[in-house]
């Protein structure tokens, strides 16, 4: 374990460079998990051996963490691990919070090779691309914020989705004969050419949802709820409160 530990320590050391400055690609142990924190853009790239590359500009890269553990690749920014948090300034001996955020103008992208993607857990408000496809059994998602996530291609047996917040989910294609997608607050997920089996959504808040199923779609909702459907399945509401307008897309 030390020497995983210590092995690990060396990758990330030559991944620190100036701000400003692109770090060289290094290799890095296997995983199949990635979990992205605040002010992190992330970019998705699959590959025969797993790596990172860093951009950074306006901070010292110091701060970026990169932990492996589990086969769970975490990336994230000192006292940013699962939110921002903000600078305190005192006043008359107390200490008060400010609306000023500790990481001013500070951007940091990842760019991440993969050869395989099980989960991937997004936290923040910046942008996740993935160009390549992610083929894999199972395929979980969860968004937590407002990010804008972008998947070129899916291909899995089931894909398992969770949007916290305000997010928007694009994945351009694939397959997957079970798909489930859940959203809390006011999400969209557009994932009409993603062709599918049984595809269940559930929804509290304000949603839009584009899914495609041939066999049977269930929906369930709490709010206002939109949902556009591909396909000939047959579809069964089961809870519902508030609005909810279900339409079929016509085949083109």
């Amino acid at each position: 374990m030390k020497s995983f530990i210590l092995t690990t320590l060396v990758l990330i050391s030559f991944l620190l460079v100036r701000p400003g400055l692109r770090a060289q690609e290094r290799q890095l142990p296997e995983f199949d998990k990635i979990v992205i924190s605040p002010l992190i853009e992330l970019v998705l790239i699959k590959g025969n051996s797993e790596s990172i590359k860093l951009e950074t500009s306006n901070m010292d890269t110091e701060k970026v963490n990169i932990e492996i553990k589990n086969k769970t690749l975490r990336i994230y920014l000192d006292k940013a691990k699962m939110k921002v948090k903000y600078r305190k300034r005192d006043e008359n001996g107390v200490r008060h919070w400010t609306n000023k955020s500790m990481y001013p103008g500070v951007k940091v992208k990842a760019y991440v090779t993969f050869r395989e993607l099980k989960k991937l857990q997004v936290r923040g408000e910046e942008a996740v691309t993935c160009n390549d496809i992610i083929d894999v059994d199972i395929f979980k998602l969860k968004v937590f914020g407002k990010s804008e996530v972008r998947l070129a291609a899916v291909q899995a047996d089931v894909i398992k989705v969770s949007l916290y917040g305000e997010n928007d989910l694009y994945i351009d294609s694939g397959r997957a004969a079970k798909q489930v997608y859940k959203g809390f607050g006011e999400n969209k997920v557009v994932a009409s050419k993603v062709l599918g089996r049984l595809v269940r959504t559930k929804n509290y808040g304000e949603g839009n949802f584009y899914v495609n199923a041939s066999q049977k779609l269930n929906i369930a909702s709490f709010g206002d709820f939109r949902v556009t459907y591909e396909g000939h399945p047959r579809v069964r509401k089961g809870l519902s409160l508030g609005y909810a307008d279900i339409e079929r897309q016509d085949d083109e």
